[in-house]
């Protein structure tokens, strides 16, 4: 009699196992897709929702001021921005370029990717362009709704210098950004760019 009252138990809990377990794996299956369980931040939508403003095709209008080029550059630039990775990221291309002191014309391609890294709280950006291989990374905020301000460090030539930009949104369709270099003699500008929206083509039929 005990015998058979022990297995009876046995079995009992082996049912009340199963049954837990099959609840745990419903409860599961029913968890959105983009949930993270191990401990990894949420995705930061508001923080990349500002990052919005800069996707789209951009016309600019630039003064450069960069060492070893004439004093005043004008330069015409194009920028296109666009989300990606799940929109984890702004990438943009940049294509510009200007007379070159010889009057020869220069080309310049440029690259960045931005995205908000919640980990560390702070937004963070990669460049490269066409005459640099090592490309350069910055760490940025918002001032204020219409402020976004970044800075970095880099080398030029053997030279190493401190980088600050500030950009401001004048409207949803325009902006400027404002670039400053200090290389151990105080804060110059280095570039300043008006960039202006241009409207979406509509797809022919």
């Amino acid at each position: 009699m005990r015998k058979s009252l022990a297995i009876l138990l046995v079995l009992l809990l082996g049912v009340t196992l199963l049954i837990a377990l099959a609840g745990d794996k419903d409860k599961k299956s029913k968890e959105k897709p983009g949930e993270m369980s191990m401990g990894m931040p949420a995705m930061p939508k508001a923080e990349l929702a500002k990052l919005d403003q800069f996707v789209g095709t951009w016309s600019g209008d630039e003064v450069m001021n960069f060492p070893g080029m004439p004093p005043n550059t004008k330069t015409k630039a194009t920028i296109t921005g666009k989300k990606i990775l799940g929109g984890m990221y702004v990438m943009s291309n940049y294509k510009g370029g200007w007379e070159g002191a010889d009057g020869k014309w220069v080309d310049f391609e440029g690259m960045s990717l931005t995205t908000y890294d919640a980990t560390k709280g702070t937004y963070r950006e990669w460049w490269f362009d066409s005459m640099s291989g090592s490309g350069s990374e910055s760490k940025g905020k918002w001032l204020d709704d219409k402020t976004y301000y970044g800075e970095s460090s880099g080398d030029m030539g053997g030279q190493p210098f401190q980088q600050r930009s500030n950009t401001k949104i004048i409207s949803p369709t325009k902006y400027t950004m404002k670039m400053e270099w200090d290389m151990g003699q105080g804060w110059m500008t280095v570039m300043e760019g008006t960039y202006t929206k241009q409207a979406e083509k509509k797809a022919s039929n």
